[in-house]
């Protein structure tokens, strides 16, 4: 694509009487578009396997760390508790989903540390009465009672173990949630130099492309007139 732009480029250039020097450059150009192809076409399967690897990796991560810094910050826990938190409903039943949507329905006034959910459980289960259990578990959770009933019904024997079985490589400490964020900003900046780049050899390249445009407008003007002329 890059290559049949410059081709248009030169073709204007030559037939507009263009400068020697931006001719020759776009040349140069033109030629260093064609070393460049010969070796990205050797790297873009690694590249893709590079690509894939990373986000399996790194991508994962950082994503995990966005759950659980979310979570600290809504509930006021720690990384390490809300990754359990995140594990411990995962393993129960309760996809990050749906206890995103109960922490958000009742972070204010329900306790969603390991030990609050336990002491939640054996109190809904003390509840013999499906209706006053449905009611209990809403004021609890608000509109994602449903979701976290999954929970309550195991008990908090299950809940415990449930946390305690949690994988240590799942439990985020602070400093890992606070690796992932700065990675984040920045590949965020990152990405904000190379548009500011892209925008500033745009600006550089329109008004060469532009007076090579003008040149070819008024060659072919010339060219009309010729032809009207012999007529």
């Amino acid at each position: 694509m890059a290559k049949s732009v410059l081709d248009i480029l030169i073709k204007l250039s030559k037939q507009g009487n263009a400068d020697k020097q931006v001719e020759q450059g776009l040349f140069k150009l033109k030629a260093a578009f064609s070393d460049a192809a010969v070796v990205a076409g050797t790297l873009v399967a690694a590249g893709y396997a590079v690509k894939k690897g990373f986000d399996a990796t790194v991508g994962t991560m950082v994503q995990y760390a966005d759950q659980v810094r979310t979570t600290s910050r809504a509930t006021q826990l720690g990384a390490e508790e809300s990754s359990r938190l995140i594990q411990m409903t995962d393993d129960l039943g309760v996809s990050y989903e749906g206890l995103e949507k109960a922490i958000k329905s009742s972070s204010d006034t329900t306790d969603f540390s390991i030990a609050g959910l336990m002491k939640t459980s054996e109190e809904y289960l003390k509840i013999t009465d499906a209706q006053e259990r449905a009611k209990f578990a809403q004021k609890q959770y608000g509109k994602a009672w449903i979701e976290m009933v999954g929970v309550l019904e195991k008990g908090p024997d299950a809940i415990r173990a449930a946390s305690d079985a949690i994988d240590d490589n799942l439990i985020l400490t602070d400093e890992a949630v606070k690796q992932a964020r700065e990675y984040e900003i920045n590949i965020d900046n990152l990405n904000d130099s190379i548009t500011g780049l892209k925008i500033e050899i745009g600006s550089q390249l329109l008004p060469v492309i532009n007076q090579l445009v003008e040149a070819h407008k008024v060659e072919n003007r010339a060219i009309e007139q010729e032809v009207e002329l012999d007529r």
